[in-house]
């Protein structure tokens, strides 16, 4: 199945997807939902990601599976979503509740704290640890992981240089 080049590229996916399915066209079918998701994942203009959003919960209504991607891509979207016309037009004309709703979902991100943390990139996406405090009071700038391993082994900072050790930022609960 090809990637669609057209601005409507995900309408079309959605279209093939729902005629394939109707005439039980199931690998056909499979391939053409694939297409759209990729592609409507893909989107960035909050215009399309509230078309292919609307056009889900008008036309799609039925599909659980297309239903629960659409509240996916609302989810991913949300930042731009809230600044968006139409989306805030459609939240305000759905009442007290929906505006709820969202603010209960949005909720978690007060509780988020911004955290600092030294690690290299082999070790960004294992794990995060607060930086160690120096004797100089400062905090050091090597990855807290490569320093535990070497300290075990008895060796030097291995590959932890401050060119390969970056600091990164991650939010975490309070």
């Amino acid at each position: 199945m090809r990637d669609f080049k057209d601005k409507e590229e995900w309408q079309f996916g959605l279209n093939l997807y729902k005629a394939a399915d109707k005439y039980l066209e199931l690998e056909l079918s499979a391939m053409a939902i694939a297409s759209f998701r990729h592609v409507a994942s893909q989107e960035t203009d909050s215009d399309t990601v509230f078309d292919i959003i609307e056009t889900i919960n008008n036309d799609m209504a039925h599909d659980k599976k297309c239903v629960a991607f659409g509240e996916k891509l609302r989810k991913d979207n949300i930042g731009s979503l809230l600044k968006n016309d139409r989306f805030r037009a459609q939240l305000d004309a759905s009442g007290k509740e929906a505006v709820w709703q969202q603010l209960d979902e949005l909720i978690f991100a007060a509780d988020l704290v911004k955290k600092r943390y030294f690690v290299c990139k082999p070790h960004a996406s294992e794990m995060f640890q607060e930086p160690s405090i120096g004797a100089d009071e400062k905090t050091q700038g090597y990855c807290t992981i490569c320093q535990a391993r070497t300290r075990n082994s008895g060796y030097g900072y291995g590959h932890s240089s401050s060119g390969q050790c970056h600091e990164r930022t991650a939010w975490l609960p309070k």
